[in-house]
C-alpha cells in the first residue's frame, strides 16, 4: 500500500506543470482608468516631479483626476502622472489552493511516515482533514491582505534615450547615465 502510495504522489507531481504566466496590462490612459477606478476610491498618485500623494478621488475623467488629500484638494493632468496605484485585496482563489495543496502534502506526508495500517487508522482520513485546514487557513491569510496595483501608468515608450560616458578625473573614475523622456 505504502508502496503504490508513493508511486502515485511521484507520478502526480511529474506530470504536473505550470500555467503561462502573462502580465496584467496596465491603463495608460485616464479615459482607460475610468474602468477600474471610481470618485471616492483610495488612491496614490506618484507626479513626474516624484511626489506621492495619497486621498480620494473626486473627480475623473480623460485628461484630469483630482483627489482630496490630507493637505486639500490636488488636480493633476495626464502628463503630469507616472503611476497611479490602489490597494486592492487579495484574491481568495491562490490562497485557498496554495493552502490547500501545502495541507494535502503535509497530510500526505504524516500517512506515509506513519507506518502502516495498525497505526494510522483508515487511510487518506488525515490528508483530507489537513488539506481542509489548509484551505482554510489560506483562504483566511488571503483575507487579510492588501496589495498595491497599478492602475495607471505612464504610456509605454515615453523614454526617448539613454546615454553612458565616462567619467575620469585625477582621483574619480565611474560612469554617467543619462535618461531623458
Amino acid at each position: 500500500m505504502i508502496r503504490f502510495t508513493r508511486t502515485f504522489v511521484f507520478a502526480l507531481l511529474a506530470t504536473c506543470s505550470a500555467g503561462l504566466a502573462s502580465a496584467q496590462t496596465v491603463p495608460s490612459s485616464f479615459k482607460d482608468m475610468q474602468f477600474l477606478v471610481k470618485p471616492g476610491d483610495r488612491v496614490t498618485v506618484i507626479d513626474a516631479s516624484g511626489a506621492k500623494v495619497t486621498g480620494r478621488i473626486s473627480e475623473l475623467d480623460s485628461s484630469t483626476l483630482s483627489i482630496t488629500s490630507a493637505t486639500g484638494p490636488r488636480r493633476f493632468a495626464q502628463d503630469d502622472v507616472v503611476v497611479v496605484r490602489q490597494r486592492r485585496p487579495d484574491p481568495l482563489k491562490n490562497g485557498a489552493l496554495i493552502g490547500a495543496a501545502f495541507g494535502a502534502g503535509m497530510g500526505l506526508m504524516t500517512e506515509l511516515s506513519c507506518g502502516g495500517y495498525e497505526y494510522c487508522g483508515q487511510a487518506g482520513w488525515v490528508t483530507l482533514g489537513s488539506t481542509v485546514w489548509g484551505l482554510g487557513v489560506g483562504v483566511f491569510t488571503d483575507a487579510l491582505l492588501k496589495t498595491s496595483t497599478d492602475v495607471f501608468r505612464h504610456g509605454p515608450g515615453t523614454m526617448s534615450s539613454w546615454t553612458v560616458s565616462p567619467l575620469v578625473g585625477p582621483g574619480t573614475t565611474g560612469a554617467r547615465l543619462a535618461l531623458r523622456w
